[in-house]
């Protein structure tokens, strides 16, 4: 039996069946459609956040567990502030915010981190956005960096390859996104 290569078809490892994560068609789906949204919205920046170890102990050893939810509040804290900066008052006033992806994984060898797929706004270059995001988040950060692991905690580049579906790989699934710091609309405001 000759099997048919189809026009469209979903990735290998996220159909249902042996060997295979079991993931119901509705997931795929909705996957499926994020990603088109990441696309369609001309989402061209991927950076990945991660919490310094100083921080989890800290979180870890107080009633606040260093977590997910202990990420995502990190994250609205920076992406506040990133709004800030770029939209200035029409940021507060018009709820213009730039429009941003995000994704909450964890690992053993690195712990909580974010995966963000970043709409660079229209008055403002990819490495320009990247240096103020990065700046934002290591002084948010700064009284628990290591001069030895700051370079690790921030990174971002133009996406390229398979980020895309790297990035959203726990939409519909076993992951968390990002709901609270997602922004999915592009602001119809042009800035000064």
């Amino acid at each position: 039996m000759r099997q048919i290569e189809a026009a469209y078809s979903v990735p290998t490892r996220e159909l249902p069946g042996r060997g295979n994560m079991a993931m119901p068609a509705l997931d795929i789906a909705y996957r499926e459609a994020v990603r088109q949204w990441v696309v369609g919205n001309g989402a061209d920046l991927a950076a990945s956040f991660l919490l310094p170890r100083a921080l989890i102990a800290r979180l870890n050893s107080t009633q606040i567990r260093a977590d997910e939810i202990a990420l995502s509040k990190q994250l609205t804290h920076c992406f506040n502030q990133l709004d800030r900066q770029v939209y200035k008052s029409a940021h507060r006033y018009h709820d213009v915010r730039v429009p941003r992806f995000v994704a909450l994984e964890r690992t053993d060898e690195i712990g909580w981190h974010a995966h963000v797929l970043i709409a660079t706004p229209a008055h403002l270059k990819p490495s320009t956005l990247s240096d103020m995001v990065q700046r934002l988040w290591l002084r948010q950060l700064r009284e628990f960096i290591s001069p030895r692991f700051a370079d690790k905690l921030y990174w971002a580049e133009h996406i390229t390859g398979n980020y895309l579906e790297y990035s959203t790989k726990h939409v519909g699934g076993n992951g968390s996104a990002d709901w609270m710091n997602m922004v999915f609309k592009l602001p119809n405001f042009k800035a000064a």
